[in-house]
Protein backbone atom coordinates (compact mmCIF):
# COMPACT_ATOMS: atom_id res chain seq x y z
CA UNK A 1 0.00 0.00 0.00
CA UNK A 2 1.28 3.40 -0.88
CA UNK A 3 2.24 5.65 2.02
CA UNK A 4 0.76 8.62 0.17
CA UNK A 5 -2.70 7.03 -0.12
CA UNK A 6 -4.31 9.12 2.67
CA UNK A 7 -3.03 12.32 1.08
CA UNK A 8 -4.24 11.26 -2.36
CA UNK A 9 -7.65 10.30 -0.97
CA UNK A 10 -7.86 13.60 0.92
CA UNK A 11 -7.06 15.62 -2.22
CA UNK A 12 -9.34 13.61 -4.51
CA UNK A 13 -12.26 13.78 -2.10
CA UNK A 14 -11.72 17.48 -1.39
CA UNK A 15 -11.60 18.19 -5.12
CA UNK A 16 -14.68 16.16 -5.99
CA UNK A 17 -16.77 17.43 -3.09
CA UNK A 18 -15.75 21.04 -3.73
CA UNK A 19 -16.49 20.55 -7.42
CA UNK A 20 -19.91 19.16 -6.64
CA UNK A 21 -20.67 22.09 -4.35
CA UNK A 22 -19.51 24.73 -6.85
CA UNK A 23 -21.33 23.11 -9.77
CA UNK A 24 -24.51 22.89 -7.71
CA UNK A 25 -24.48 26.63 -7.07
CA UNK A 26 -23.27 27.53 -10.54
CA UNK A 27 -25.77 25.47 -12.48
CA UNK A 28 -28.70 26.25 -10.21
CA UNK A 29 -28.06 29.95 -10.84
CA UNK A 30 -27.53 29.54 -14.60
CA UNK A 31 -30.21 26.93 -15.30
CA UNK A 32 -33.31 25.88 -13.42
CA UNK A 33 -32.79 25.10 -9.74
CA UNK A 34 -33.64 21.47 -10.41
CA UNK A 35 -30.38 21.15 -12.35
CA UNK A 36 -28.62 21.36 -8.96
CA UNK A 37 -30.26 18.10 -7.95
CA UNK A 38 -29.06 16.56 -11.19
CA UNK A 39 -25.47 17.50 -10.27
CA UNK A 40 -25.86 15.95 -6.81
CA UNK A 41 -27.27 12.77 -8.32
CA UNK A 42 -24.49 12.59 -10.90
CA UNK A 43 -21.87 12.88 -8.17
CA UNK A 44 -23.29 10.00 -6.16
CA UNK A 45 -24.01 7.90 -9.24
CA UNK A 46 -20.59 8.59 -10.77
CA UNK A 47 -18.70 7.58 -7.64
CA UNK A 48 -20.77 4.41 -7.36
CA UNK A 49 -20.38 3.51 -11.02
CA UNK A 50 -16.64 4.13 -10.78
CA UNK A 51 -16.35 1.68 -7.90
CA UNK A 52 -18.56 -0.81 -9.75
CA UNK A 53 -16.40 -0.48 -12.87
CA UNK A 54 -13.33 -1.34 -10.82
CA UNK A 55 -15.12 -4.44 -9.55
CA UNK A 56 -16.42 -5.58 -12.95
CA UNK A 57 -13.47 -4.74 -15.19
CA UNK A 58 -10.43 -6.31 -13.63
CA UNK A 59 -7.98 -4.51 -15.93
CA UNK A 60 -8.79 -1.28 -14.04
CA UNK A 61 -7.26 -2.83 -10.91
CA UNK A 62 -3.80 -2.53 -12.48
CA UNK A 63 -1.74 0.26 -10.89
CA UNK A 64 -1.15 1.81 -14.31
CA UNK A 65 -4.82 2.80 -14.48
CA UNK A 66 -4.73 4.65 -11.16
CA UNK A 67 -2.80 7.60 -12.57
CA UNK A 68 -4.98 7.61 -15.67
CA UNK A 69 -8.15 7.66 -13.53
CA UNK A 70 -6.92 10.58 -11.48
CA UNK A 71 -5.78 12.52 -14.56
CA UNK A 72 -9.06 11.81 -16.35
CA UNK A 73 -11.04 13.01 -13.32
CA UNK A 74 -9.04 16.24 -13.32
CA UNK A 75 -9.39 16.80 -17.05
CA UNK A 76 -13.12 16.10 -16.99
CA UNK A 77 -13.61 18.41 -14.01
CA UNK A 78 -11.84 21.27 -15.77
CA UNK A 79 -13.49 20.74 -19.15
CA UNK A 80 -17.02 20.00 -17.91
CA UNK A 81 -18.53 23.42 -17.13
CA UNK A 82 -17.27 25.27 -20.22
CA UNK A 83 -18.43 22.44 -22.46
CA UNK A 84 -21.85 22.27 -20.80
CA UNK A 85 -22.34 26.01 -21.25
CA UNK A 86 -21.33 25.69 -24.91
CA UNK A 87 -24.03 23.08 -25.45
CA UNK A 88 -26.71 25.77 -25.29
CA UNK A 89 -29.13 23.84 -23.10
CA UNK A 90 -32.60 25.34 -22.97
CA UNK A 91 -34.77 23.47 -20.50
CA UNK A 92 -37.95 25.19 -21.64
CA UNK A 93 -37.39 23.56 -25.07
CA UNK A 94 -36.15 20.25 -23.69
CA UNK A 95 -38.98 18.05 -24.93
CA UNK A 96 -39.59 19.96 -28.14
CA UNK A 97 -36.64 18.46 -30.02
CA UNK A 98 -34.47 15.37 -29.89
CA UNK A 99 -31.41 17.57 -30.31
CA UNK A 100 -32.07 19.20 -26.93
CA UNK A 101 -32.55 15.80 -25.30
CA UNK A 102 -29.22 14.76 -26.83
CA UNK A 103 -27.58 17.89 -25.44
CA UNK A 104 -28.92 17.07 -21.99
CA UNK A 105 -27.54 13.52 -22.30
CA UNK A 106 -24.15 14.94 -23.33
CA UNK A 107 -24.22 17.29 -20.33
CA UNK A 108 -24.96 14.37 -18.03
CA UNK A 109 -22.01 12.40 -19.40
CA UNK A 110 -19.66 15.41 -19.18
CA UNK A 111 -20.66 16.30 -15.63
CA UNK A 112 -20.63 12.70 -14.42
CA UNK A 113 -17.20 11.84 -15.87
CA UNK A 114 -15.02 13.36 -13.11
CA UNK A 115 -17.00 11.53 -10.45
CA UNK A 116 -16.80 8.24 -12.38
CA UNK A 117 -13.03 8.42 -12.80
CA UNK A 118 -12.64 9.68 -9.22
CA UNK A 119 -14.75 6.74 -8.05
CA UNK A 120 -12.42 4.32 -9.84
CA UNK A 121 -9.37 5.89 -8.16
CA UNK A 122 -10.93 6.06 -4.69
CA UNK A 123 -12.18 2.48 -4.88
CA UNK A 124 -8.69 1.35 -5.93
CA UNK A 125 -7.12 3.10 -2.94
CA UNK A 126 -9.69 1.63 -0.55
CA UNK A 127 -9.35 -1.85 -2.04
CA UNK A 128 -5.55 -1.81 -1.81
CA UNK A 129 -5.54 -0.35 1.70
CA UNK A 130 -7.87 -2.74 3.46
CA UNK A 131 -5.50 -3.04 6.41
CA UNK A 132 -5.58 0.75 6.95
CA UNK A 133 -9.24 1.51 6.33
CA UNK A 134 -9.81 3.71 9.41
CA UNK A 135 -7.09 6.17 8.38
CA UNK A 136 -8.21 6.09 4.75
CA UNK A 137 -11.82 6.79 5.68
CA UNK A 138 -10.66 9.60 7.96
CA UNK A 139 -8.77 11.13 5.02
CA UNK A 140 -11.93 10.73 2.93
CA UNK A 141 -14.19 12.47 5.45
CA UNK A 142 -11.74 15.25 6.30
CA UNK A 143 -11.14 15.81 2.59
CA UNK A 144 -14.86 16.10 1.91
CA UNK A 145 -15.26 18.66 4.68
CA UNK A 146 -12.23 20.61 3.54
CA UNK A 147 -13.51 20.64 -0.03
CA UNK A 148 -16.79 22.23 1.00
CA UNK A 149 -15.11 24.78 3.29
CA UNK A 150 -12.63 25.83 0.60
CA UNK A 151 -15.39 26.00 -2.04
CA UNK A 152 -17.53 28.25 0.17
CA UNK A 153 -14.57 30.49 0.98
CA UNK A 154 -13.62 30.79 -2.69
CA UNK A 155 -17.17 31.51 -3.81
CA UNK A 156 -17.64 34.11 -1.09
CA UNK A 157 -14.25 35.59 -1.88
CA UNK A 158 -15.05 36.14 -5.55
CA UNK A 159 -18.59 37.28 -4.83
CA UNK A 160 -20.85 34.59 -6.26
CA UNK A 161 -24.54 34.83 -5.55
Amino acid sequence: MRRAAPAAIFLMTASLTGLEFVWTRLFSAEFFYTFAFLVLSLAVMGLGFGALALRLWTFLDDDRWLGFSMAAATAAALAGPPLVFKLGLNFSLLFSSWAMVGRLAAAIVMLGAPFFFGGVALAKYFRDGQTRLPSLYMADLVGAGAGVVVAVMLMNGIGTQ
